[in-house]
């Protein structure tokens, strides 16, 4: 990897590394098998920079590696996302996240329902509303727009209403 190239790509790393680690530890459970899985990830990725970088979207295309990681690592399996140490965080940020989330939080459910939303969605929520990044953020990480991620927050809380029984309530921020 060339010197420019290098630098690009380590303050890619940089910015994404946290993100990518705690989303990493939802879905497996294990802080060193989250570990060596983004570094398995950052490693392909290092090997497809050069192309990477010609994507219309960086950080989409790169996401997209990422995600291959985990569906791989969880090779079919469920995520550990529910019966996780993660469940302890994922309850208390959906408290904090939102009212409408309070009324929820209590129920099993909820967690059931939200690992079967489609990826876009999952995504959405578990970055904003599980791990608590600002959609800003998100939208960076997604390699999408703020509008985007405000929408699919709202499909997955009216998905969510509608299959757990509930309210939407006012949209998820």
């Amino acid at each position: 990897m060339t010197a420019r190239l290098s630098v690009t790509f380590r303050a890619f790393h940089e910015s994404n590394v946290r993100v990518w680690l705690r989303y990493a530890l939802l879905h497996v459970g294990d802080r060193r098998a989250a570990e060596e899985l983004v570094d398995e990830a950052f490693a392909h990725l290092a090997r497809e920079w050069t192309d990477t970088l010609r994507e219309a979207s960086v950080q989409a295309s790169a996401w997209s590696i990422f995600k291959e990681h985990v569906a791989a690592r969880l090779d079919g399996g469920p995520t550990a996302l529910v019966e996780t140490a993660a469940f302890t965080a994922v309850h208390a940020a959906l408290r904090q996240a939102h009212r409408q989330f309070e009324i929820m939080e209590g129920a099993l459910s909820l967690y059931s329902a939200v690992v079967r939303l489609p990826d876009r969605h999952y995504d959405t929520l578990v970055l904003r509303c599980v791990l608590g990044y600002p959609e800003a953020q998100v939208a960076r990480q997604l390699g999408t727009r703020e509008t985007t991620v405000r929408s699919n927050l709202r499909w997955a809380r009216r998905r969510l209403a509608k299959e757990l029984g509930t309210s939407e309530g006012e949209d998820v921020r």
